[in-house]
């Protein structure tokens, strides 16, 4: 699997599967079941989302126009373009 969003909150990180799944994009957030309720982890800065290594052109492309449509996460994140 490879990283192709890098999310600052579990929301963000999940709107951002949300998303790829809206496309057919499996997705995955690395060490999910470690953030707690409210969507924080101490000493972590960033919620990486990933993709199977098939999917990471497609997943790319996407995440590049989801946050071209003015999602908050633009403003927030960044993909691993």
């Amino acid at each position: 699997m490879q990283t192709v969003y890098r999310a600052r909150c579990l929301e963000d990180a999940r709107s951002a599967c949300n998303a790829l799944a809206e496309l057919g994009i499996t997705t995955h957030i690395a060490d999910q079941e470690l953030w707690d309720v409210a969507g924080q982890r101490q000493n972590a800065d960033v919620i990486r989302v990933l993709v199977d290594n098939r999917c990471l052109d497609q997943a790319r492309r996407a995440i590049r126009n989801w946050m071209q449509a003015g999602s908050l996460s633009a403003r927030t994140s960044r993909s691993d373009t």
